[in-house]
């Protein structure tokens, strides 16, 4: 490992030199699979008495290169370097502050930004920024000893159930208590000011202001290693639209209620998972100004995977979800382009996120989609690369009401095949301080788009932390 003095002067040469911006969507699986590897920093380590601080940074420099499915824009390259640097205070078992900022140099190739500018810095910004009040602490043994209770609020990473649903950083509470194998989770947030919002028809849809409240029940070791759970969340939209549309009126109020499990069979070499959610709640349909029409919508998500005993650790898995559409919705996320007006909304939208594919990266709703993949450390008996891992994964996509739209756009014919996908990828944690990774994947669009060129998502990066 590398000392920090040795990693700063790498930091300061790295700022010296030298995807971002594709979609919506594309955006927002990469930054949530940053923050999955970003979660680690937030793991302070603590004393039994007395105050502990900790800080750090994390760096990674991304090369992205993508297909846009348009024949007159081609293909785009570009480079983003994100730099996070991180604190965190920890004091007697009981408080822990933790505070992340972040910023982001964006690089295209001449002409290949959609808009004017060829590079760009976002940020600094908060990225998280966190206190959490651990009651334990506090109370010691009036509390109980199989008793935990924690309240953090803040800007803080949220999910709940698989992540279909809620998934995402948000400003807001949560406050967690488990007793024996009991878990109780309660939330309430707002999104985070300019994010994009799920609307992009409305005036200002590039930022968002909607509110979440919601629980999750979970039974811990339930029958050896089940883990069932029941969980709702209720969304309420508090945008307001500048300037006004005449004659339309932009609203999307959703309730979930999901029930699911998780767990291991077959000494726990099978790894399940399966979730259904129902949706109701309220839309504004497209043209209505005042009534808003019910929403009656549902999903699934299921997955398995299968370990092989050894060093290399083979693992095969596949993946089923399930997001019903509106016959009526030529847009599944927009008012505009969206449910007829006297009719029930059955498209399913949410605001979690699953893994749908690196190079289509769609939307759930009104989607069935089929993976089955294989990943694997090829090289686990060799010392130096033991932590080098490979793997693939096919996709299949088909829509659940052939005459409406999905997420992508160009899908414009009323045909039930979407399209497949394949993907690959490779990680290689080098030191406990430094990886390298890069992803590809190929789409081959199907009957639903009229262009069958396919396209292809390649990137690569390198991550520093210390």
């Amino acid at each position: 490992m590398m000392t920090r003095s040795a990693w700063v002067l790498v930091l300061v040469l790295w700022a010296a030199g030298t995807a971002s911006a594709q979609t919506a969507a594309e955006r927002r699986a990469a930054e949530l699979e940053r923050q999955r590897e970003l979660r680690e920093t937030e793991i302070l380590r603590s004393l039994e008495r007395g105050f502990h601080s900790d800080y750090g940074a994390w760096v990674r420099s991304t090369a992205t290169a993508f297909d846009t499915g348009v024949p007159t824009t081609g293909r785009r390259t570009l480079r983003d370097h994100d730099l996070r640097l991180w604190t965190g205070l920890h004091l007697r078992e009981t408080h822990t502050l933790y505070v992340r900022g972040r910023a982001t140099y964006v690089d295209y190739n001449p002409g290949d930004n959609f808009r004017a500018d060829e590079d760009d810095v976002i940020g600094p910004n908060l990225d998280l920024a966190w206190y959490r009040l651990e009651a334990a602490g506090l109370l010691g043994e009036r509390l109980g000893a199989d008793r935990t209770l924690d309240l953090t609020v803040g800007r803080q990473y949220l999910d709940l159930g698989s992540g279909l649903v809620l998934n995402d950083v948000f400003d807001g509470a949560e406050l967690r208590h488990n007793r024996g194998n009991v878990e109780l989770r309660g939330i309430g947030a707002r999104s985070v000011l300019g994010h994009d919002d799920l609307d992009f028809s409305r005036p200002n849809g590039d930022t968002t202001k909607r509110f979440f409240y919601g629980g999750e029940l979970r039974l811990r070791n339930f029958l050896s290693s089940q883990e069932p759970y029941l969980f709702a969340v209720l969304q309420r939209d508090s945008n307001q639209e500048r300037p006004d549309v005449p004659a339309q009126a932009f609203r999307y109020d959703s309730n979930y209620y999901g029930a699911g499990a998780t767990g291991e069979l077959v000494a726990r070499r099978l790894r399940y998972s399966a979730e259904y959610v129902f949706e109701n709640g309220n839309s504004m349909a497209n043209g209505a100004s005042r009534v808003p029409d019910d929403i009656q919508a549902h999903a699934l998500n299921g997955g398995a995977e299968w370990f092989v005993p050894g060093p290399e650790h083979v693992r095969f898995h596949g993946q089923y979800i399930w997001a019903s559409g509106d016959p009526e919705r030529a847009s599944p996320t927009n008012t505009i382009g969206g449910n007829r007006r006297g009719t029930d909304d059955t498209g399913f939208n949410a605001f979690g996120w699953v893994q749908t594919g690196v190079a289509f990266q769609p939307l759930v709703s009104n989607l069935e989609v089929v993976a089955a993949g294989v990943s694997a450390r090829p090289l686990g008996r060799v010392r130096a690369l033991r932590r080098l891992e490979l793997g693939g994964v096919a996709y299949s996509y088909r829509k659940d009401e052939v005459g409406a739209g999905i997420s992508d756009s160009l899908a414009t014919r009323k045909e039930r095949n979407v399209g497949q996908e394949v993907d690959a990828y490779l990680a290689w944690r080098m030191a406990s301080d430094l990886a390298v990774g890069g992803q590809w994947g190929i789409f081959f669009p199907g009957d639903a788009f009229p262009d069958s060129e396919d396209r292809q998502y390649a990137t690569a990066h390198l991550t520093l932390s210390f």
